[in-house]
């Protein structure tokens, strides 16, 4: 892989968003872009009863997930996007092939009613979304990549507003303007997503890219597994700038399966108790973040009851040296 090829797939994503496209018209986006009226098009609607398990959807074999680095911040206009330049690979649980990451970019809405996610699960839609992108290493850059259905591996996790999600601060704390690049602390991918020992439970269908030229060309793996991040960390992307002023959102509409089929990687006896731990888990994170929420207002309250006591200790020693000169006075005039 050449230097000029490595800057490509890590440009790539960037110079086709350029194009004149948005958000606010994503039904015509394939008057400029003719795949995205293509009959297998993402995100999609994941039902749990539609899905088909397949023994040979392993655990997904992960490199470079817990390596510490500093990542390339890019503000395209369209998404908040790190660049990884091949330090990780994904391979096994039935990819067709070793793919290299190029990067990973966030989607979300600036609302408070739960959507922001690309996909949805189960009839529901969650706030933010991550994509890891990877590329397949058989060809030699993302362009040839692109023509081919096997070209793209996409790991995707959603995330629900809980406790605080340490390894995000590295990034968001400096997030640039539109068209314009920045640096991150270091962390691992690990650390954002949480420990990767428990990734097998996914679904897995073949689609595109949810953004044009939507090529498709994407092996998809939506993890059930929720990550948290706390709505300080939300509200935070909720800043985030294009050319023409706040990014609202940035997720495409669901577009029809047509026929495809979405697999799953255990068994329907385990899903229930998989994605009822996954919900469980979101809840509890949630639940401890109204706690501290509470908590906190408790103390205020406590701190200004405090302070109300203290005013009014200080009223009544005023009102006792106030009645201690007025008997001092009368005694004089006696």
């Amino acid at each position: 892989m050449t230097v000029t090829h490595i800057v490509l797939a890590l440009t790539f994503f960037v110079t086709v968003h350029a194009a004149d496209w948005g958000y606010d018209d994503p039904m015509n986006w394939g008057k400029s872009f003719p795949s995205c009226n293509g009959k297998a098009q993402s995100p999609v609607h994941i039902k749990a009863s539609n899905a088909k398990y397949v023994s040979n959807l392993g655990k997904i074999d992960l490199t470079g997930y817990k390596t510490k680095t500093n990542y390339d911040i890019v503000n395209n206009g369209h998404t908040i996007q790190l660049n990884i330049g091949y330090r990780a690979t994904a391979k096994n649980g039935g990819l067709p092939g070793v793919y290299k990451a190029l990067q990973f970019h966030f989607h979300w809405s600036h609302n408070q009613n739960g959507e922001g996610s690309e996909h949805i699960l189960n009839n529901k839609a969650y706030p933010l979304e991550v994509h890891i992108v990877h590329m397949n290493e058989k060809y030699p850059n993302v362009t040839e990549a692109l023509k081919h259905k096997d070209g793209l591996a996409v790991l995707g996790f959603f995330f629900e507003v809980g406790n605080e999600n340490p390894a995000m601060n590295k990034f968001l704390n400096n997030l640039p303007q539109a068209g314009n690049t920045a640096q991150s602390g270091a962390f691992s991918i690990e650390e954002m997503l949480g420990s990767l020992d428990h990734l097998d439970h996914y679904f897995r269908y073949l689609g595109s890219l949810t953004t044009p030229p939507c090529s498709e060309a994407v092996v998809w793996t939506l993890f059930s597994k929720i990550i948290t991040l706390s709505s300080k960390q939300l509200d935070a992307f909720w800043t985030v700038k294009d050319s023409h002023g706040q990014l609202g959102k940035n997720f495409r509409p669901i577009q029809p399966l047509n026929g495809r089929q979405i697999y799953v990687s255990w068994s329907s006896g385990q899903f229930s108790v998989v994605m009822n731990a996954a919900t469980a888990a979101a809840a509890t994170a949630a639940a401890a973040t109204a706690a501290a929420a509470t908590a906190a207002a408790a103390a205020t309250t406590a701190v200004a009851t405090a302070a109300a006591a203290t005013a009014a200790a200080a009223t009544a020693a005023a009102a006792a040296t106030t009645a201690a000169a007025t008997a001092a006075a009368a005694l004089k005039t006696c």
